[in-house]
């Protein structure tokens, strides 16, 4: 099978791990580091306390992703998806409303690490892996785990 049949052949399939992909983004380090600016002169934070801050929420995101990675072997792939949009979409709105204390300011990159770079990539990859039942290597290259599609685009959009 060459590789545009298998990218017309499963389309659906390869949409959803690019756009799955493509919103990690907004739990990848360089979209939070976008707005670091702001978040320190609105909290009164130096570099190292909100380096403090973020570094004690993405490894807690990491030690929660150990339990909430695994309910994609459990759960329906359309349930999950939602659950982990909706949660990402929760973050964002939270990360935007955050309330001038450290601890709410915790949890904002908190849950953004862990329901977009975290979940998000996982789906993705995960999904990628299970469905595809044909084209053997080119299935796990389809959403490079390290190759971030949404950089370009919103460098010039969201460039503080």
């Amino acid at each position: 099978m060459d590789y545009f049949n298998f990218i017309i052949d499963n389309r659906r399939l390869l949409t959803f791990g690019f756009l799955f992909t493509w919103l990690s983004s907004f739990g990848q380090t360089f979209f939070i580091g976008l707005y670091n600016p702001h978040i320190m002169s609105e909290f009164g934070l130096s570099h190292g306390s909100l380096g403090v801050v973020y570094s004690l929420a993405t490894l807690t995101s990491a030690i929660n992703l150990i339990w909430l990675g695994r309910l994609i072997d459990k759960m329906d792939l359309s349930r999950y998806s939602i659950m982990v949009t909706a949660t990402l979409a929760a973050a964002c709105i939270y990360m935007g409303l955050t309330p001038r204390s450290i601890i709410f300011l915790f949890l904002a990159p908190f849950s953004l690490r862990l329901s977009g770079q975290g979940l998000m990539s996982h789906l993705a990859l995960t999904s990628m892996a299970r469905y595809f039942h044909q084209g053997g290597e080119r299935r796990s290259a389809s959403p490079p785990s390290d190759f971030q599609p949404e950089k370009p685009y919103y460098r010039p959009w969201l460039w503080p």
